[in-house]
């Protein structure tokens, strides 16, 4: 179960509630969702799922996609709310990592 929870995390990475979108995708409930990921050593879903979305928008803005795109796409609803978030994750802003 957490291998397909982590498949559906990478194919879903604009999901900012992991928790209940999880549940509702294995058909389960949200305690055995923190569950399954505390006995497979991630004990914080909402942190592995942070982790799987900036990294899914370092390679989008590598790539040479718009800030403003990647943002949308990731479920922000803003692309200020999206920089912010990049910045305090990489320490970097999300323009400079666009190349």
């Amino acid at each position: 179960r957490h291998e397909l929870a982590l498949n559906f995390l990478h194919n879903h990475p604009e999901i900012h509630n992991p928790v209940s979108a999880l549940a509702d995708y294995l058909e389960i409930s949200t305690s055995t969702v923190k569950r399954i990921f505390y006995q497979a050593g991630d004990s914080h879903i909402r942190e592995r799922c942070l982790n799987i979305r900036m990294n899914e928008a370092r390679k989008r803005l590598r790539s040479g996609e718009s800030v403003k795109a990647v943002a949308l796409s990731l479920g922000y609803r803003h692309p200020n709310d999206f920089s912010r978030a990049y910045s305090d994750y990489f320490r970097t802003s999300a323009k400079q990592e666009k190349r």
